[in-house]
């Protein structure tokens, strides 16, 4: 299964946005115009005319294509001056993008399960990882109610990662992880 994914470090455009509500709109929109980008390259289309990406009841992104296939899903990500999306089609997908930086522990207990945290202590820097893989999946579940992280359990490390939801309700799925670093932002994209 291929995905494409559309990555931008706007900081320029952002700095001269005064107000927080400014930077967030200008971030919400960017976001919804490279899903579109990725959702074309995804389809092979020419252009990303036919292409709108709008918001579903849940606030999760959604691409709509007039007279089109509606297989394609989207996710969008934004965190400081960067902005990501990704599309797949025939599955669903979530993706994180955080500044390389590490967790601090104490917040660890708040998303790590024990043995999470025991596998991070002799590499702290997994802790971010591990967030963003569990805030990816919640994304690609398009979930209706919020996810105790710790109701996911992420076990091994590069390509041996299993990752799995505990919770009674959870369905029964088996996600595809895929890490990234790039310009200094770690990137996460889970697909199912």
């Amino acid at each position: 299964m291929s995905f494409t994914v559309a990555f931008s470090v706007a900081s320029r455009r952002l700095q001269r946005l005064r107000s927080a509500h400014e930077r967030r709109s200008f971030q919400h929109e960017q976001g919804r115009c490279m899903a579109a980008m990725a959702a074309q390259q995804v389809l092979g289309l020419p252009s990303t005319d036919e292409l709108k990406v709008t918001n579903d009841a849940n606030g999760r992104p959604w691409l709509r294509l007039e007279g089109g296939p509606n297989d394609v899903d989207v996710s969008i990500s934004h965190s400081g001056d960067c902005i990501v999306a990704a599309a797949v089609r025939g599955a669903r997908i979530g993706i994180d993008v955080e500044p390389m930086h590490e967790i601090p522990r104490r917040v660890w207990r708040f998303f790590l399960r024990p043995e999470e945290a025991e596998a991070c202590a002799a590499h702290p820097e997994r802790a971010l990882w591990i967030w963003m893989v569990k805030e990816a999946l919640y994304k690609a579940t398009n979930a209706s109610r919020p996810i105790n992280f710790k109701e996911i359990q992420v076990l091994g490390w590069d390509e041996n990662m299993q990752v799995r939801m505990l919770a009674d309700d959870a369905p029964r799925m088996s996600p595809k992880v895929h890490l990234r670093e790039h310009l200094g932002f770690c990137l996460a994209v889970v697909t199912l």
